[in-house]
């Protein structure tokens, strides 16, 4: 679906007048952007509801454990479902968020590395400030999941005082 998406974003920036191959690298940075928006959305301003999810998620699959020794029967293994007799929506789909999650964040460090050294390579890493040492890609993550968390906890809050959903609504922009 989505390389759908990039083939036909790639045809009309080349059919407005732009070069094949720059279309192509634009498409695919637009597309790649979207994604990022995608899963900054679920891990800053809508995390709580991410959390309800995954739990949700998990919680249909230690349901799905309790019948998943029946089904198995004569096979002598789960068949079809999961890990460990969990749907395979469910362990499937949080694993893909997590991934999703942890690339997201290794991308946000090479770009603050690469910001940092106003260099194409991003030699340096983030938080290097002359004297201190630099950031490793898990404390980066770490400090900007509770940076997020601490945003969303503000967003919440205003929610709730003022009555109205609107911050929780993305902004969308062609």
């Amino acid at each position: 679906m989505t390389a759908i998406a990039v083939a036909d974003s790639a045809r009309r920036l080349r059919a407005a007048g732009l070069p094949g191959a720059s279309a192509a690298r634009r498409a695919i940075g637009a597309h790649l952007a979207q994604i990022d928006a995608a899963i900054r959305a679920l891990i800053r301003p809508w995390w709580p509801l991410t959390v309800a999810l995954c739990a949700a998620l998990r919680l249909a699959g230690s349901r799905g454990r309790a019948g998943s020794a029946d089904r198995a029967g004569s096979r002598g293994r789960a068949g079809s479902r999961g890990r460990a007799g969990s749907p395979p929506c469910a362990s499937a789909g949080l694993r893909r968020l997590a991934v999703a999650i942890a690339v997201q964040r290794l991308v946000s460090w090479r770009r603050a590395a690469r910001r940092a050294t106003g260099s194409a390579t991003g030699r340096a890493t983030p938080g290097a400030a002359p004297g201190t040492r630099p950031l490793d890609p898990v404390t980066w993550s770490v400090l900007s999941v509770a940076d997020d968390v601490a945003y969303s906890v503000g967003v919440w809050r205003g929610v709730v005082r003022e009555r109205r959903l609107g911050p929780l609504v993305a902004e969308l922009r062609n």
